[in-house]
């Protein structure tokens, strides 16, 4: 993620907005569905080809370890110190759903 950000700075002379990285597409009640934008975002590519011939408990480990991924994702560009500000700022503006 971290080469990403400085290959579209360099590219472009800016670093990427978050929606960029990431397709947000807004729903009703505050909401958004955040999916996949390119070539490292939210898809956690070729990690579940297992799930249609696996057991009730490998499906549940490849569900949980899905929800990691993008959990962590998300975590690292709104904390880590390699990613611009500006964007850092972005990606906190948002939270989970209050559910």
């Amino acid at each position: 993620m971290v080469r990403l950000l400085e290959s579209t700075r360099e590219k472009t002379g800016r670093f990427p907005r978050f929606d960029e990285i990431t397709r947000i597409v807004r729903l009703p009640m505050e909401k958004a569905d955040f999916n996949n934008n390119g070539a490292f975002s939210t898809d956690y590519i070729g990690m579940s080809w297992d799930y249609p011939e696996a057991d009730y408990r490998h499906r549940a480990e490849i569900r949980e370890d899905h929800i990691n991924y993008i959990k962590g994702f998300f975590y690292f560009l709104a904390h880590d110190p390699r990613v611009p500000t500006d964007l850092q700022r972005e990606v906190n503006a948002w939270g989970l759903a209050k559910e």
